[in-house]
């Protein structure tokens, strides 16, 4: 629940990680409607029985927990969704609805069912093909921006499902055994598992420091790092690691300066 309305869990993870850039330009987003079922958007047809503007019960893309009714708060513009809202997987659905936007690489798991025709654009065109499904349903799960989770996979190995590292990071994701361990991967060496493992990872440490440099920094060095340091460590090799990534992004990464190092509470919860 966002704004006291029901939605995808990664859906939820995404509006998050939009809200968080929205307000760091000042505006408030607020959801004023979510998932609602065929006998919810029954009678709200009732209501309002105008196709243009209330689907059918059984046409409506609520019934699928994607969708978002956002208002801006205290009456910015509708231009900074329009202009940001696709960096975070979300599409303004209808040209005459500029407060209903769907999220591009659905819920996840089982109900995930886009095609990479449909939704290629949130995929970067240099992900290789045989992965791209893939990545878009791991990201949808995970709750994480494709493009920025292509970046990681690019920067961990090149796709390289076999890659092993000089310290032991083995597979696609590049995964430390104890770290595979932890998140439940039994192989590093499948991408199928990988990808999705890693998208969960990814998504865990997006939710833990909200920010995607940090998360990135984290799954580089670790979240022990980041915290110790409040913010990227200033090694240069996680320095060198969350800048590919987000340039590889293209900004999906979301992170106003991927280099503040006093952003952090020294324990705690972000």
């Amino acid at each position: 629940y966002r704004d006291g309305k029901p939605m995808c869990p990664a859906v939820a993870a995404a509006f998050d990680q939009m809200d968080a850039e929205a307000n760091r330009d000042g505006v408030d987003l607020v959801v004023t409607s979510g998932f609602r079922s065929d006998a919810e958007q029954a009678i709200l047809f009732a209501r309002h029985p105008d196709p243009r503007w209330v689907a059918r019960a059984g046409e409506s893309r609520h019934r699928d927990a994607t969708e978002l009714d956002i208002s801006m708060g205290g009456g910015p513009a509708w231009s900074w969704l329009a202009a940001n809202a696709g960096r975070f997987g979300f599409l303004q659905r209808y040209q005459w609805e500029p407060w209903h936007f769907g999220y591009l690489p659905g819920c996840g798991g089982e109900r995930v069912t886009m095609t990479v025709a449909d939704h290629g654009g949130t995929v970067p065109e240099w992900v290789p093909s045989n992965y791209r499904l893939v990545v878009l349903r791991a990201a949808a799960a995970g709750g994480v921006p494709a493009a920025l989770l292509s970046g990681l996979l690019q920067a961990e190995s090149g796709f390289d499902p076999l890659a092993v590292s000089l310290v032991g990071a083995q597979g696609i994701a590049q995964f430390m055994p104890e770290t595979a361990r932890a998140v439940g991967l039994s192989d590093p060496f499948d991408p199928t598992l990988a990808i999705p493992a890693a998208a969960r990872h990814l998504g865990a440490l997006l939710r833990e420091f909200g920010r995607a440099d940090l998360a990135l920094a984290a799954y580089n060095a670790g979240s022990g790092a980041v915290r110790r340091y409040r913010g990227v460590p200033p090694f240069s090799e996680t320095r060198a690691y969350v800048a590919r990534i987000l340039a590889l992004a293209g900004g999906a990464g979301l992170s106003p300066g991927p280099f503040d190092v006093s952003l952090l509470p020294l324990s705690g919860q972000v």
